[in-house]
């Protein structure tokens, strides 16, 4: 099952697209909801728990605790919904919305609380309070945007500085910089994945955010076929997701100092692949990140 594309004023929640569907033209009605898209800088300057357990990541913004006030028509309907909406410890799921003129987003969370009354009798509809825990602050799109890059080719752009630098590039390998665009108000963490090379190898990648001035360094050999994941979502959130992997072994001790978490900051962010050592430039990456806002 998928996500569903979601009309104006519904609301979806699951784990790997099985979920419920609620809100307009449902059987769940959403009397209120509250804390959705409000937020709180956090007070302090030291990362604590959450109150559910969840392991925090690194977060201006205090979790967020959205409460919507439902009506449930008829007992078969509220037992089939309520299933999806039950505490879990080790896993998030996902809240996704749908507000007139936006685009469809979400959130990634768990519900945190629920309290159901019996007195609606009468009306056939059976009201509940339903309380969720979003450790990520963050709002997300659901697109999932990409940029192809290619290792930069210093013969196309740039100056030609008359400076022994003591790094050892590769031979250009035709490619440029290239934009990618965070249409959010706020940081995106992407993940980048970079395929290692047609032939020969590379002993490392510099992924460059000329616009931010972040770079990220990985000094690990890659041959034909090997593929570097680096998830700066994961480590942002602090999800437990492999940060730095090389077609399935860790490689965070080859990330270099100081370990800056690359970032797309809001507008557009010009990119930059180059390689270390080795004896081939046809290496490539993609870059995968969605808008994201508070």
């Amino acid at each position: 099952m998928a996500i569903p594309t979601l009309l104006d004023y519904q609301f979806w929640f699951g784990l790997d697209g099985v979920g419920t569907l609620f809100g307009m033209n449902t059987e769940v009605d959403v009397v209120t909801v509250d804390g959705l898209e409000s937020f709180d800088v956090r007070s302090g300057s030291r990362e604590l728990p959450r109150d559910d357990g969840s392991v925090p990541g690194f977060h201006l913004v205090t979790s967020k605790t959205p409460i919507f006030e439902l009506d449930i028509l008829g007992d078969t309907e509220y037992y089939e919904q309520l299933e999806f909406f039950k505490p879990y410890r080790n896993h998030e799921g996902e809240l996704h919305w749908k507000f007139p003129g936006r685009s469809q987003v979400f959130m990634r969370g768990r519900p945190r609380g629920r309290t159901a009354k019996r007195d609606g009798f009468t009306s056939g509809k059976i009201p509940v309070t339903l309380a969720f825990e979003m450790a990520d602050p963050r709002i997300y799109g659901v697109d999932q945007e990409q940029q192809i890059f290619i290792v930069f080719n210093p013969e196309r752009s740039g100056l030609d500085w008359n400076v022994d630098w003591n790094i050892d590039f590769t031979t250009p390998g035709g490619g440029s910089d290239v934009v990618a665009t965070n249409d959010g108000n706020v940081n995106a963490y992407p993940i980048i994945r970079i395929y290692g090379p047609v032939t020969g190898s590379c002993d490392g990648v510099l992924v460059r955010n000329l616009t931010t001035g972040v770079d990220l360094e990985i000094q690990a050999a890659m041959t034909t076929g090997q593929v570097l994941t680096v998830d700066m979502d994961a480590r942002q959130r602090g999800s437990g997701a492999r940060i730095i992997d090389l077609s399935g072994v860790s490689k965070y001790g080859a990330w270099t100092l100081p370990r800056d978490t690359f970032f797309l900051q809001p507008g557009d962010n010009i990119l930059r692949l180059s390689l270390f050592g080795g004896t081939s430039a046809d290496v490539q990456g993609i870059v995968y990140w969605r808008d994201t806002s508070y």
